[in-house]
């Protein structure tokens, strides 16, 4: 004798009838242990806070692609996220938190291994100022039709104009005539923002 509800599905019945829709949305529920009515609440939810992230923060968004240097910084630093995920790859590598890891590269690849990974470090996060300097400028260039190689090259000069040529020494001092790296990463990133907005700015008014 085989039995079978309304909205339940035997597989060892032979006479059972289609399922509906209705019935499917209650064995996946049942299934899991959640009730039809909270997948109703959390799709309403769902909606609700979709609706409140639209009508809050869709006006923003809007208002800051209608501005051009907003805009610019945004796109710049889009272009460079490769670049920065690169670096943070070889950054974990080199500095994963687990307890033997360092003795353990050092054995398998050498003591100059960690050291080599810098290489990339160096050659993105220790530069990100640099980066960030191009990048806008080429975003600036293109939003308003300038020349962007131009752009980025009028920029980095004004940057350099203003990073000091002098590398402080903990005994007291500096040493004269050197570029700080520390200047070109991430402890310059907000003086080279601004200092590619000005620049780029200035070369607009001069070309027009």
């Amino acid at each position: 004798m085989c039995l079978q509800s309304q909205n339940t599905f035997n597989p060892h019945c032979s006479t059972h009838q289609p399922l509906t829709q209705k019935a499917a949305i209650n064995i996946i529920a049942a299934w899991w242990y959640i009730p039809l009515s909270q997948c109703k609440d959390s799709e309403n939810d769902m909606n609700k806070f979709t609706e409140v992230m639209e009508r809050n923060l869709l006006p923003l968004a809007m208002k800051i692609e209608s501005n051009d240097y907003l805009s610019a910084i945004k796109d710049g630093f889009i272009r460079i996220m490769p670049f920065l995920i690169i670096g943070s790859f070889f950054l974990l590598i080199a500095n994963l938190p687990f307890p033997g890891y360092s003795d353990f590269i050092v054995g398998l690849f050498g003591d100059k291994f960690i050291s080599q990974l810098n290489y990339i470090l160096d050659a993105t996060y220790s530069i990100m100022a640099l980066l960030v300097i191009v990048s806008i400028s080429i975003s600036m260039a293109k939003r308003w039709q300038l020349n962007e190689i131009s752009c980025a090259l009028i920029s980095l000069v004004c940057f350099m104009i203003i990073t000091p040529f002098k590398l402080p020494q903990e005994q007291g001092g500096a040493i004269s005539d050197v570029i700080p790296v520390f200047a070109l990463g991430a402890q310059g990133l907000f003086l080279s923002i601004i200092v590619t907005l000005i620049a780029v700015r200035l070369y607009r008014l001069c070309s027009h």
